[in-house]
């Protein structure tokens, strides 16, 4: 007798291929299988009346047999009303030659998978953006009526850096679509083991939004940790950890994840769906209002703290708070509080407690210790926030000494913004009369480049100045401005009379002096030209006056 042969898996695909392109017919040309799994296979083809690429889904035959067409195609048809950025579309689904399968947009990017895999842990900021998008897709579906419930690296796209989430409603179009028996066995879940909420791997039906809140969630924890929430050897020791085992706090596999986030990450995580958000919009809520947080906490031109007083902790700190204290941030979160304010901790946890009560508060005399021993004068803000349901302050502190730096060169850019606009020429000069800055209409008056002012000393510009005669000026300013008039000696070697004012100020941190000089012969030219204008404006009007007299008598 003659044994059949089973093919082997090359003869299948290379079968199921021929299948596909002959139930396509000319609308698409297949150009090469994609990816496989248990229940699917993935090719990517040309759409000939369109001319773009795109991916075909066709169900294992395994798959299709337990599936009725009629509800398989009125679920991917509810499925492709889903428009939205970080959705990618259902374009078509077609059933045939007993093939089921959908059409999608080719994107080239990766999937979050092979990012994964290629570097462990993502930036803070990639993994934030991208559990903000997905947050967003999911948002908009489930207001829709829609569950995914099989969100995971592999069905997330990263198209230009952005997530776009696919599959939508096929796990739903699966389960909906069984015929009369059940497509595994009572009581197993459909979706992937990894990223299934409790309610799933204990096989339940009724599955609602809070499941794919669950499995975001699942997905942001492996994008910080670099490895999955759960391990296991077998899919079912998996399934059993998320119905029994509490994960490891995200903080202590990454140091850096902001304590926000990862309050935000531990609540999707609950066990008990009512202990999660209950929406995606909720953690998607959440996320957003951290990422705006974390870009003015980074950013700040203060140092930022976040801080529990009742357990004398330092949560975070930006980097603008570990280069006032001088050390890094993963040392400054392993100190005490007391190590920072080693002097007024009663003063500040009272000061603490105000915020708390108030929900913000402020003090102008704390000093911080820096790493090597500096004690610093600043000032303080605070406000409160939640995190893991207990209520924290976020501290901004401002080095006094940086304030008044940055007060002093607001003040001297102001200044010069005035003199500037009112044309006056004006020079900052060092103790001993050299030229340290000058203004625009000071090249302008003298002829000289700034440049080549700056190598020269006052006494070459003006002939009312003597090394003694400058002396004497230095010592009059401190009783004041001191003002005078004389001439002022230009590049090419004439002189132009010039009102000449002398102050004493603080200019760039240090003590210096300021001449405002004023070209007298631009004021007197300027008063001619006035009168020159007021007299002809006179005589134009005596004349129109007397001409209209004229012509009235001639009338008459």
């Amino acid at each position: 007798m003659v044994q059949k042969r089973t093919p082997d898996l090359a003869e299948l695909v290379t079968d199921l291929f021929e299948r596909l392109q002959n139930a396509l017919g000319d609308a698409y040309d297949l150009e090469r299988e994609l990816a496989r799994t248990v229940m699917s296979r993935l090719f990517v083809a040309s759409e000939v009346s369109l001319s773009r690429q795109v991916v075909i889904k066709v169900l294992s035959p395994e798959v299709a047999s337990e599936v009725s067409a009629s509800r398989f195609k009125q679920e991917m048809a509810f499925s492709a009303q889903l428009q939205h950025p970080n959705i990618l579309p259902v374009l078509t689904a077609g059933l045939t030659d007993d093939l089921m399968y959908y059409v999608m947009p080719y994107l080239s990017g990766e999937s979050l998978r092979d990012r994964l895999t290629r570097e462990g842990m993502l930036p803070l900021e990639d993994a934030v953006r991208i559990l903000r998008e997905l947050a967003e897709a999911l948002a908009f579906a489930h207001t829709r009526g829609i569950v995914h419930r099989d969100v995971k690296p592999e069905n997330i796209l990263l198209e230009e850096g952005h997530a776009v989430l696919t599959d939508f409603g096929v796990a739903r179009a699966l389960l909906e679509a069984q015929v009369g028996k059940p497509l595994t066995d009572p009581g197993t879940a459909i979706g992937t083991p990894g990223y299934m909420s409790p309610e799933q791997a204990a096989g339940e039906h009724d599955i609602d939004a809070r499941a794919d809140v669950y499995a975001i969630a699942v997905v942001g924890y492996e994008m910080l940790a670099g490895e999955p929430v759960f391990r296991g050897a077998t899919s079912r020791a998996i399934l059993a950890a998320h119905l029994t085992t509490e994960p490891t706090p995200i903080q202590e596999l990454r140091a850096d994840t902001p304590p926000e986030f990862a309050a935000a990450i531990a609540k999707g995580l609950a066990k008990d769906p009512a202990d999660r958000f209950q929406t995606a919009t909720e953690f998607h809520a959440a996320v957003v209002s951290e990422e705006r947080f974390r870009k003015i906490f980074n950013h700040a031109n203060d140092a930022a703290f976040v801080l529990d007083p009742a357990r004398d902790a330092i949560l975070d700190a930006n980097p603008r708070a570990c280069r006032l204290l001088g050390y890094s941030r993963e040392e400054l979160l392993a100190l005490p509080l007391s190590a920072v304010h080693p002097d007024e901790m009663p003063r500040f946890r009272a000061f603490a407690q105000t915020v708390l009560d108030e929900g913000s508060g402020w003090t102008d005399d704390l000093t911080c210790l820096t790493k090597a021993g500096e004690r610093v004068p600043a000032e303080i803000s605070a406000s409160t926030v939640e995190i893991n349901g207990a209520p924290c302050v976020v501290a901004w502190v401002r080095d006094v000494r940086t304030r008044a730096d940055e007060t002093l060169r607001e003040s001297e850019q102001r200044f010069r913004e005035c003199v500037e606009q009112l044309g006056d020429a004006f020079y900052v000069l060092e103790r001993d009369g050299r030229i340290s800055d000058v203004s625009r209409q000071a090249c302008e008056h003298s002829g000289y480049r700034r440049e080549e002012l700056l190598r020269m000393s006052i006494v070459e510009l003006f002939d009312g100045f003597t090394p003694e005669s400058f002396a004497t000026i230095v010592l009059q300013t401190r009783g004041g401005p001191t003002a005078l008039c004389c001439s002022h000696r230009r590049k090419d070697g004439t002189k132009f009379p010039v009102e000449v004012r002398v102050a004493l100020m603080t200019w760039e941190t240090r003590e210096r002096l300021l001449i405002v000089a004023r070209d007298i012969g631009e004021l007197v030219r300027a008063k001619q030209q006035c009168r020159i204008l007021e007299d002809r404006l006179a005589h134009t009007q005596h004349g129109s006056f007397a001409s209209k007299q004229v012509g009235q008598r001639t009338a008459q």
